[in-house]
């Protein structure tokens, strides 16, 4: 229902199963589809760029947090095939974007990996149970040289790029 960036206002998720005593903050809303959509079905709508597009139009904000309230989601239009076509959608929806999905999970799995190696690298290094020292001394030299903002000015600065006193 809200958040900062306009792109993920009205994005849906399913949950299938919650606690008994489960309390949503106010930037979520909870939306049970009636008997003639699907749970899936109505995950995917929703999803979707037309779908987006209206809650894009339709949410407001007034402190930067993009909202829409309930009124606005129950005036959004979509159309409900019926339950039978919806079933077939969700299928073919699944079946195509399973390979996508299966390597996004497979990236993001390997991304923490990353994450977990590198705080692990990094407290070797401040502990002092791994030396770089000599690993820094067989780095290969930069192969392009930078030059300095008053190389590449010819100390003139341009329309473009004034700097004044106080700035940083």
């Amino acid at each position: 229902r809200g958040n900062g960036n306009i792109s993920l206002v009205g994005k849906c998720g399913l949950v299938r199963d919650t606690p008994g005593e489960c309390v949503y903050p106010d930037i979520l809303m909870k939306i049970r589809p009636n008997a003639r959509m699907l749970a899936d079905f109505m995950v995917l709508t929703i999803n979707s760029p037309y779908v987006s597009n209206q809650v894009a139009m339709m949410a407001k904000t007034s402190n930067g947090a993009f909202k829409v309230s309930g009124a606005t989601v129950r005036a959004i239009a979509v159309v409900v095939p019926p339950v039978g076509e919806q079933a077939k959608l969700v299928a073919a929806m699944t079946a195509e974007t399973r390979a996508v999905t299966t390597a996004i999970a497979r990236i993001e799995r390997e991304i923490g990996l990353v994450h977990e190696y590198r705080a692990r690298l990094l407290a070797d290094i401040v502990t002092g149970k791994l030396d770089v020292r000599g690993a820094a001394g067989k780095l290969p030299e930069p192969s392009v040289e930078l030059e300095s903002t008053s190389d590449v000015l010819n100390g003139e600065l341009s329309d473009e790029c004034t700097i004044e006193a106080g700035d940083e």
